[in-house]
């Protein structure tokens, strides 16, 4: 019998849905310029980074124009920001983390993302005094799906692999938790529904939807 030991959660779209508001504001840019952008090729880049999916890159492609890429960096940031600091945790992560507390296991957070905005909003929404350790993209040389991550977090908590849970909501997540050696759930958001989750050990509708026990009790029965 395994006994898990540390929790790891990831942040954008499965803390708070940011991956909503970033997709509404390239959205809305690309909107100016005459052109769409198509879900199904950006979501390439949720969990990870630009090198997925370059979108002022492939709006310069549909445009025919040269654009000032900072700019139009500032302009997202800016919008996305707008929206992000109004949202509340989602449904389900509350409860997660008192349940994993309650438990005596240890909880990190592990996100591609920077720490200036991560922190930001785990301040913002009063919970980042929940979490034993956070992992970001200034601690690893490759972010999701990369596995650096998610060592980094058992690392922190001088923790082996095997004895990490962890929760994503994009596919990029998952293959970077499962290349760590760690049992992942995939809790898909309004961005991320369609993608191939096949690699994770389940997929749950919200955090809501299940216990951190009933999961734990799949590797003990």
């Amino acid at each position: 019998m395994v006994q898990i030991r540390e929790i790891i959660f990831d942040f954008d779209g499965l803390i708070i849905d940011t991956e909503s508001a970033a997709f509404a504001a390239w959205s809305e840019i690309y909107r100016r310029y005459n052109q769409t952008l198509e879900l199904r090729k950006w979501v390439a880049c949720v969990g990870a980074s630009d090198e997925h999916f370059d979108s002022v890159r492939h709006l310069e492609q549909l445009s025919g124009q040269s654009l000032d890429r900072n700019a139009l960096l500032a302009k997202k940031d800016q919008a996305k920001a707008a929206i992000c600091d109004t949202l509340d945790p989602l449904p389900g992560v509350l409860d997660r983390l008192r349940e994993a507390r309650d438990l005596g296991l240890k909880i990190a957070l592990a996100s591609s993302s920077g720490f200036s905005w991560v922190d930001g909003h785990l301040r913002r929404i009063k919970l980042r005094d929940e979490f034993d350790a956070i992992l970001t993209r200034e601690n690893v040389h490759k972010v999701k799906p990369y596995p650096d991550l998610y060592l980094g977090a058992a690392r922190a908590l001088d923790l082996e692999p095997h004895l990490c849970v962890t929760f994503e909501d994009s596919r990029n997540g998952v293959l970077a938790a499962k290349a760590a050696g760690m049992r992942c759930f995939a809790v898909p958001n309004p961005i991320t529904k369609d993608l191939d989750f096949s690699a994770a050990d389940g997929v749950l509708q919200s955090l809501a939807a299940v216990t951190i026990g009933e999961l734990l009790a799949q590797f003990s029965g």
